[in-house]
């Protein structure tokens, strides 16, 4: 009865191994796996034979089976055990399994890293004037900005736009294609029609236009019930004057 019980435990546990070997394991070690499968299967078949047949037999087979058993516990038992509930008692696996979780590129420009764990993308920037920043403390405007100073270098780029795509999906282009089509007006503003717009001279200071901005933009932002298109005339001609400076 006890030999059944044993029996019976033993296929239980190997059922819940196989389904995991199955899953998660390398198949050299599912090979190895079932040559030991083999041999407890033979054990136990003489030892079955032994019990059927003849208790003379049992007594004989009974020493070689314990001393097996023994062999194969010393050696795989412990083993089978922990990698059945999926146990490490190294000192260092922790750092390890986390460190085998991060993924990281390196280009002109980024020091890229994707957790795998949680799937979170961080990046710090490695020239410019922007040099040690984290990409997630930049808001999307300076992002897009960024974008546009690292554009000579493809691997770059492709990062940059890969990380845009992730944190802000597609919404991040559009906000580039207004940038793009406001620095193209911008630059069909002529000097003398900014200064005009802003009601000052040449010679105007940058306080000087960044007041004139001010006040008129208190007057005809669309928060205020003004023009959308004087607003963004009015900004046009602020950064034109300014850049020119």
């Amino acid at each position: 009865m006890m030999i059944w019980l044993i029996l019976g435990l033993i296929v239980v546990i190997c059922i819940i191994f196989l389904v995991r070997m199955v899953a998660y394991t390398d198949p050299k070690k599912i090979v190895k796996f079932f040559k030991w499968l083999i041999i407890l299967s033979l054990i136990f078949f003489i030892l079955l034979i032994g019990l059927k047949f003849s208790s003379f037999f049992l007594w004989l087979v009974l020493p070689v089976f314990y001393f097996a058993l023994r062999t194969i516990a010393g050696l795989a038992i412990s083993k089978f055990i922990r990698n059945l509930f999926n146990l490490n008692f190294k000192p260092n696996s922790f750092n390890q399994n986390n460190a085998s979780n991060i993924s990281s590129i390196e280009t002109k420009f980024f020091s890229m890293s994707l957790d795998q764990s949680n799937g979170k993308v961080t990046g710090v920037i490695k020239q410019g004037e922007l040099v040690g920043t984290n990409l997630e403390e930049l808001s999307l405007e300076k992002l897009i900005e960024l974008r546009e100073e690292v554009r000579g270098d493809r691997e770059s780029l492709d990062v940059l736009e890969a990380y845009l795509d992730r944190i802000y999906e597609h919404d991040w282009r559009e906000e580039a294609d207004n940038n793009k089509n406001y620095e193209n007006e911008t630059e069909s503003m002529s000097l003398k029609e900014a200064y005009l717009l802003l009601g000052l001279n040449e010679t105007a200071t940058m306080e000087e236009i960044k007041e004139a901005h001010h006040r008129l933009m208190l007057k005809n932002h669309p928060d205020q019930g003004g023009s959308n298109f004087l607003a963004t005339k009015i900004n046009q001609a602020k950064e034109l004057l300014l850049k020119n400076l």
